[in-house]
């Protein structure tokens, strides 16, 4: 018979994207009773992350998705790419605008407080070794993030802040998606659309290039002639 009490809870950032569903059924296999949690903050891909959210989670049979609305992150983060629709991600000189401001620490502050709440013993994040655009994702501040939340907190002060694909390339983690058995027909990566991936955005040419990588077909259609091949 299961000990309840030693069921190991796990949050777990999950945007609809390879990198976080990955990341869910890595921790799935770790024995965590998984609780995925999005973020609508107005991002313009909000459409297809949520319906990519909601059809992982039952696929991989996790707990029903729980979303936060941050209406308020859209008005203070102008100038992402992500947000404004006339702002263009096609190119490396032009994808530092895929920056939302602070973003990482306010989900995980979030997500820290929710585990508190729930008593969960883990929060899972996506941050991977292909991605610096952004500085909230490196290991560095991983490791200091772990020591607020380790100071932070009253009720539950042992939660670990884990990020298993942190020194991992974006090939490597659809490698490993692929022997997980990772439906990635319902991921979605684009940072610019709802409908036919640009293929433009950091995120379409890393995801494209990692499918081409592992000799793998990627499921989704981009816009013709749109997919980079560097």
């Amino acid at each position: 018979m299961i000990n309840k009490h030693k069921i190991k809870k796990g949050i777990v950032l999950l945007s609809g994207g390879i990198d976080s569903v990955v990341t869910a059924a890595y921790a799935q296999k770790m024995g965590y009773k998984i609780i995925p949690l999005f973020f609508d903050y107005g991002q313009i891909v909000l459409k297809k992350e949520l319906f990519c959210a909601h059809s992982l989670a039952k696929l991989l049979k996790l707990q029903p998705l729980m979303i936060i609305k941050l209406p308020w992150l859209r008005l203070i983060s102008g100038k992402s790419g992500l947000i404004r629709k006339n702002i263009k991600l096609i190119s490396k000189k032009t994808w530092t605008r895929e920056y939302v401001p602070f973003r990482n620490t306010i989900f995980l502050s979030i997500a820290t407080a929710l585990a508190e709440s729930l008593a969960a013993n883990a929060i899972f994040v996506g941050s991977t070794a292909t991605d610096r655009i952004c500085p909230d994702n490196r290991p560095i501040y991983l490791k200091a993030m772990q020591k607020v939340i380790r100071r932070g907190t009253k009720l539950k002060t042992d939660i670990k802040l884990l990020a298993p694909l942190v020194f991992k390339t974006k090939t490597e983690i659809v490698r490993m998606g692929h022997k997980l058995n990772i439906p990635f027909q319902f991921t979605w990566s684009c940072h610019k659309t709802n409908k036919n991936p640009c293929g433009l955005c950091s995120n379409c040419v890393s995801r494209s290039k990692a499918f081409r990588n592992n000799n793998l077909k990627d499921p989704i259609v981009y816009e013709p002639s749109k997919c980079k091949r560097d």
